[in-house]
């Protein structure tokens, strides 16, 4: 998640928590935005610190930091609340069909998220934060084909204009 827009950069689901598993969030993140980010904030797994080392601290020293507490000054509290509204959303639907059924939900909840839904503390989307221009003559159809063919991305949030 980009700090300054709350854009969500990458969503990723995994069965278990190995370095390739953690890896891939990142590998995704860093995928979809030109830029790379000076901190990262994390809590203590294990495999956060490696992870991050090799998809993001290439040529230069790792920006990882594991957070003290959630009380601490700097911490992961936004990332954190995000957990807690997609949690909301899928404890009521109790079940995935799997892996793939549980990371298309993301790849929805992400458009959403970007594009959609209001973010409380901005009092606007992160795409709007982002400069990332709403579409004209908005149709869900149009929203839907933008996401999947990746027009809209976090390369966007950093250059301030439409890619493509």
């Amino acid at each position: 998640m980009d700090s300054e827009t709350r854009m969500l950069l990458a969503t990723h689901i995994s069965r278990g928590r190995s370095l390739a598993e953690t890896r891939a969030p990142f590998r995704k993140a860093k995928n979809v935005t030109e830029s790379r980010p000076t901190e990262v904030y994390s809590d203590g797994m294990l495999s956060y610190p490696k992870a991050i080392r090799r998809e993001l601290g290439k040529g230069r020293m790792s920006p990882h930091s594991v957070v003290e507490s959630i009380r601490a000054e700097t911490n992961n509290n936004k990332i954190e609340r995000l957990h807690g509204s997609e949690k909301s959303r899928t404890k009521v639907m109790k079940a995935f069909d799997g892996e793939t059924g549980a990371a298309a939900l993301m790849d929805g909840w992400r458009v959403h998220y970007d594009m959609v839904r209001t973010h409380q503390t901005l009092g606007k989307t992160p795409a709007e934060a982002a400069d990332i221009p709403p579409l004209t003559g908005f149709k869900w159809h149009e929203l839907l084909k933008l996401a999947s063919t990746r027009k809209y991305t976090a390369r966007n949030v950093r250059r301030k204009t439409p890619d493509g």
